[in-house]
């Protein structure tokens, strides 16, 4: 007689241990989301930051190559033609160019300005230690007239899919020192002074070149704060800010 074959099936320890095995398979699997959805919103708040600071710089651009001389102030004057909103300002906005001030240390100048609505001869000095992130001076996206008024309520609870409407911008504006020389280290004679050697004040309407410093922000505002925030120069929607990436830009006036 023959004996008959045992056949085993699985034990309690053998089916645990498999368990153990998917669910540690599948933790591993879930814990790339989150990174992958960081990286996805950085790439995206990158991309956007492009576009919006080329967009910016190309405006400014326009801006100075239209730029007037005042002489009633003795500044150029020029004008940003945007999608922009900065307090009652919008689409159109109207800045002096610095005044050269020092060749060792030029002064930045900042826009918008500190009031509202704003100055265009207001624009603020920068101090050293300068930090972008804790300025509510921003010039909004305002968008299309139209959209805006259908989208204004769902843009204040910060729709994740109007991304354009949550950045937000501003520049600062230095005069570039390019004539130096005239002064240091032994000021020339002028030749439409005889006599009279070079000054600041006579190489400042011959200096045209300017340095661009763009800041782009990516924006929203805080739930339950329908009715307003942020500050009179920018207005809604500045409550929640960081920034997302400069743009150095140096452009000549007319």
């Amino acid at each position: 007689m023959t004996k008959p074959t045992g056949r085993g099936g699985m034990t309690l320890i053998e089916i645990l241990l498999a368990l153990i095995v998917m669910v540690l398979g599948v933790l591993g699997i879930l814990a790339l989301f989150p990174p992958a959805m960081e990286s996805a919103k950085e790439s995206m708040e990158e991309t956007n930051a492009a576009i919006v600071g080329e967009s910016v710089a190309q405006g400014l651009t326009n801006a100075m190559r239209l730029s007037i001389y005042d002489t009633a102030k003795s500044q150029i004057v020029a004008t940003l033609t945007h999608d922009l909103q900065a307090g009652t300002v919008k689409m159109k906005y109207r800045f002096s160019l610095p005044k050269i001030q020092s060749a060792s240390d030029p002064v930045w100048m900042h826009f918008p300005s500190t009031t509202s609505p704003p100055d265009p001869d207001n624009g603020a000095t920068l101090a050293a230690n300068y930090d972008p992130e804790g300025d509510n001076r921003l010039f909004l996206l305002a968008g299309d007239g139209w959209v805006k008024e259908t989208t204004d309520n769902v843009k204040k609870i910060n729709d994740p899919t109007d991304c354009y409407n949550q950045f937000a911008f501003s520049f600062d504006i230095r005069k570039v020192y390019t004539m130096e020389y005239l002064i240091k280290p032994t000021p020339q004679p002028n030749p439409e002074k005889p006599g009279s050697n070079y000054t600041e004040k006579d190489l400042d309407p011959l200096m045209k070149l300017y340095e661009f410093r763009i800041y782009i922000f990516r924006t929203a505002q805080q739930m339950g704060a329908m009715g307003g925030g942020g500050t009179t120069t920018a207005g809604p929607g500045t409550d929640l800010r960081h920034l997302v990436g400069i743009v150095s830009k140096r452009i000549a006036a007319q």
